[in-house]
């Protein structure tokens, strides 16, 4: 069997601290935005509406890419983007589309196989979509806990660093300050990280592998300078968005952008240590009792029994916390280096 090329990888970064910080990882998404906007285009994302639930929608200022900054570990609702982001293509202005796999692949079809020279898309190693009804479980909840509408929400908060950055940060009305809710606590994230309540749909992906349906994909650039060095490696604490470039179209977007911010890095650096470029997740061994008591149980009662973090988590975090960034990601490398525990090489 013939074997298939790899695709090139960068390690990219949003030269404005600023921007960066307030990315998920380092602000990539951002850095192709801007240039498309800065032409005349209209960038498409995730944003939260005001019911705080998620929906794709577009944005033709570099203000407006704000609400489509940062992961939003909830299933989005396309409503008539499709149509929209057509009717752009159709007028001549470019369209930068960011989505999960499944949708860059909807749009695709959407569009009948027409080729637009003037459409860029963009995916990410995605882990799933949550199902809608938990999250607004989960909110409902929050909202009683805590007295107030939810009215702002953040993912991944990096007030601790990017290695740390597994907080969730909401803000309540009549609530002077932005709750922060830590990993140990936060019994939603763990239950996502965990394949509690995966849609379906998202344990059986057939588009999260190599190859890859969107022009380039976004990934946290886990191993970045562990095994081949990287001068920037300082910088691992405010984030760098590892982008898999899969189309002649994904070359374009990086020979527009910043090269002082985008360096080329072996796919085996990025690639071993996301296991998703493989395979699909698979649902937590109890999933199907979460399930089966969804509906009967409120939010504490379903936490108690299913989502209790591990004394192995809660030790991972702690760690994470009190070494700080640096020291933790170096401890575990020297760790891996002792034990011989490294990811497994990657196959295609």
């Amino acid at each position: 069997m013939e074997r298939m090329e790899l695709p090139r990888v960068f390690a990219i970064w949003h030269p404005d601290d600023s921007i960066r910080m307030a990315s998920s990882s380092g602000g990539a998404f951002t850095l192709f935005a801007e240039d498309v906007i800065r032409r005349g285009g209209v960038v498409f994302g995730a944003a939260w509406d005001s019911e705080m639930r998620v929906v794709i929608k577009h944005v033709e200022t570099e203000a407006g890419l704000s609400e489509l900054r940062e992961s939003k570990y909830v299933a989005a609702t396309p409503g008539n983007e499709y149509v929209r982001a057509r009717e752009y293509l159709e007028g001549g202005r470019e369209v930068f589309y960011c989505g999960t796999p499944c949708q860059i692949a909807g749009l695709k079809s959407f569009l009948r196989g027409k080729v637009y020279e003037n459409l860029f898309t963009a995916d990410f190693i995605c882990h799933g979509a949550p199902d809608r009804r938990v999250w607004g479980k989960y909110t409902k909840w929050l909202e009683r806990q805590y007295g107030g509408k939810i009215e702002e929400v953040h993912f991944r908060d990096k007030r601790w660093g990017t290695e740390c950055n597994l907080l969730l940060v909401v803000r309540f009305q009549n609530v002077a300050k932005p709750v922060v809710i830590a990993s140990r606590e936060n019994t939603y994230y763990y239950g996502f990280i965990h394949n509690f309540f995966l849609r379906p749909c998202c344990l059986r992906c057939g588009f999260n592998k190599v190859p890859r349906v969107a022009d380039v994909s976004f990934a946290d650039f886990r191993g970045l300078g562990e095994h081949d060095s990287f001068d920037l490696e300082r910088d691992k604490v405010k984030g760098f968005t590892g982008v898999i470039v899969n189309t002649n179209q994904g070359r374009r977007l990086i020979a527009r952008v910043n090269h002082e911010s985008v360096v080329e890095r072996r796919f085996e650096e990025l690639a071993n240590s996301q296991p998703l470029l493989r395979e699909s997740p698979r649902p937590h061994e109890k999933a199907a009792e979460f399930w089966r008591d969804f509906d009967s149980m409120d939010w504490p009662e379903l936490a108690q029994r299913y989502l209790r973090p591990s004394y192995k988590y809660l030790a991972y975090i702690f760690a994470r916390r009190t070494l700080g960034p640096r020291l933790f990601l170096r401890l575990g490398i020297v760790y891996k280096k002792l034990t011989g525990k490294r990811s497994a090489s990657w196959r295609i």
